[in-house]
């Protein structure tokens, strides 16, 4: 028995699991011919007296992992405007400023561009040493305080000194940052600020407060670098481990998004985005402008004035529409850090230490386990007033003796889940009274983030999310946030399925059915539940899986929200086709709700 123990233990040193590995450096090759449209289609009360659009152009760009070629730019207007002006700001941002004089009633604006992007998965080979020294003077803007990047604040230079502290290159000071951002952020559609400040106190955020904390740390450890707004399409792509065969899928939504930029002073500007990716971003993201914080570029913005002032607004519905003409997705990982906490995805630097997964040894193999040259860093936790919200593991039930669980009485009412998520998405926002211009009849309002972030579930790839009890419960429902696209016939219902090996394997119990023509049309996205309550359905402390399952003509969406709000990682997986493996990791938590009664 003790030899047994004594091998179980070797190979799980010897062999790093992937569950345990969360910054997966890739191989391959990503490149995309992307056919795009953006429609806006606008409604203009009467008593406006001029109307204007700020339309961003998007621009060729290079780095050092990342190539976006525009082959065309064109817009297009349902009425003339009385002028169009093009602009370049101080970050070499280009615009097109339409105005209309007593503009029409309603305006339709096609803005169409063809892009080539293709992302190089080679070693990084930046030998820039921390603290950074001798910044040239068109950089130094990118050091600077702003409105909603505030470096100087004694917070945010307290937090930065400590993360990056003791780091000797450039990249481990970014990475250290990244990291701490990656673990200490939870995703949110609509926050209510979006500057560095806010996202610390609160940990929360989309995805201008991730860029806006991020840009404003490094900078305060003296580290050029500018939040990127651009846009993101809904066009999956897969890395495949090389060590076990599973899959995870990167996702993103169509809409607007903002990232970063990190300038090495060896190789120029370098991509990244604490919610996904380091190093890089995939040929699923366009690139359009730049600035010191999210506020600074000025696409999707509409100003306009009142000749006789109305209670009544103008209104902007968008469409973005992008079709791939070619699309190579090749992309493995077969090496692996173990920070940070949640996932990244990330280009290898040259000249870091990366732990590479080993085969089982077999019994006669078994070595003394060598000791690492380079530890890995810990995770720095720095304390601050008020510290910012720590990432919450999910804690084991407690090891309690329940006895017989149908004789316990199950009075308190429970429900939790990943509960948050905009029923109606509204993607136009009026800017608040104190970023209006100065006077009562100029106005103006700008696109928001808010993002349609959710998955096509009823075709042949099959979708699970999991959940934890900590104590038994006696569940009256389970309920999934859905749109309903189309379906006359057939049923949707939902199975629960008692975790084995870190997926839905275990015993199951299947909801009740519902008929798909008894649910209407609506809408946005709402609670659809699948009732349990007739079958007084008890659960024991474990972990489980909610499993869609449908049958029919059913077309269903399934929202979610951006990286890991809920759980742990990998705690949402998918299988494909039907029958196969739960092999796929998604890279996103789906909106469920559990409702029940628990024991006193």
């Amino acid at each position: 028995m003790k030899i047994i123990i004594k091998l179980t233990l070797l190979i799980l040193f010897l062999i790093p699991a992937l569950s345990g590995a969360n910054t997966f450096y890739l191989d391959g090759e990503i490149f995309s011919d992307i056919n795009m449209e953006i429609a806006k289609e606008i409604k203009i009360p009467q008593g406006v007296k001029s109307f204007s659009v700020y339309i961003g152009q998007i621009q060729s760009f290079s780095s050092p992992t990342f190539n976006q070629q525009i082959l065309s730019f064109n817009t297009k207007y349902s009425t003339t405007p009385s002028n169009i002006e093009d602009k370049i700001d101080e970050n070499g941002n280009k615009y097109l400023i339409a105005r209309w004089e007593n503009p029409p009633s309603e305006l339709n604006i096609n803005t169409a561009f063809k892009v080539k992007s293709k992302v190089a998965f080679s070693d990084l080979k930046s030998k820039s040493s921390f603290p950074l020294s001798n910044i040239s003077p068109d950089i130094k803007k990118y050091l600077s305080d702003s409105p909603y990047a505030q470096k100087n604040d004694p917070a945010i230079v307290s937090l930065s000194k400590k993360l990056t502290e003791g780091a000797k290159t450039q990249y481990e000071a970014v990475t250290n940052v990244l990291n701490w951002v990656v673990d200490n952020m939870k995703y949110t559609l609509e926050p209510p600020q979006y500057d560095a400040l806010y996202s610390l106190k609160t940990g929360t955020g989309n995805c201008q407060n991730f860029s806006n904390l991020s840009v404003s740390l490094l900078r305060a450890a003296g580290i050029p670098s500018r939040v990127v707004i651009g846009f993101t399409v809904k066009n999956n792509w897969r890395v495949k481990h090389t060590n076990d065969g599973s899959t995870r899928t990167l996702s993103l939504a169509d809409g607007r998004h903002a990232w970063f930029e990190v300038y090495y002073p060896d190789v120029g500007w370098v991509e990244y985005d604490a919610q996904q990716t380091l190093t890089f971003v995939s040929t699923r993201y366009i690139r359009q402008g730049v600035g010191v914080d999210s506020k600074e570029v000025s696409d999707g913005i509409y100003k306009w004035s009142w000749l006789q002032k109305s209670n009544e607004s103008p209104s902007v519905k968008e469409a973005i529409n992008a079709t791939f003409e070619d699309d190579k997705n090749e992309v493995q990982s077969g090496k692996f850090v173990s920070n940070p906490r949640n996932h990244l995805f990330g280009i290898l630097l040259a000249a870091v230490k990366e732990e590479i997964p080993v085969p089982p040894l077999k019994k006669e193999e078994v070595q003394p386990i060598p000791k690492p040259e380079i530890p890995p860093p810990p995770l720095i936790k720095p304390e601050l007033p008020p510290p910012p919200r720590e990432p919450v593991e999910p804690t084991p039930p407690e090891k309690k003796e329940w006895g017989d669980l149908t004789k316990l009485k199950y009075t308190k009412s429970a429900e939790f889940g990943n509960l948050n998520f905009p029923e109606v998405i509204d993607i136009f926002a009026e800017y608040k009274k104190k970023e209006m211009a100065a006077t009562a009849t100029d106005v103006s309002m700008s696109s928001s983030f808010v993002v349609e972030s959710a998955e096509y579930v009823t075709d042949k790839e099959v979708f699970a999310q999991s959940f934890e009890l900590k104590t038994p419960m006696m569940v009256k429902d389970i309920s999934l946030a859905m749109h309903k696209f189309g379906g006359t016939h057939g049923n949707l219902w939902v199975e629960i399925v008692e975790d084995k090996n870190d997926s839905p394997i275990g015993d199951k119990i299947e909801s009740e059915r519902i008929p798909i023509n008894n649910i209407r049309y609506f809408n946005g996205y709402k609670w659809i539940p699948f009732s349990l309550e007739r079958q007084k359905i008890i659960l024991s402390p474990a972990r489980y899986w909610v499993v869609l399952r449908y049958s029919g003509d059913a077309i269903f969406n399934w929202f979610y929200i951006y990286g890991n709000p809920y759980g742990i990682p990998d705690d949402t997986k998918s299988m494909m086709p039907e029958g196969s493996e739960w092999n796929n990791i998604l890279s996103y938590d789906f909106n469920f709700r559990v409702r029940g009664t628990e024991s006193e």
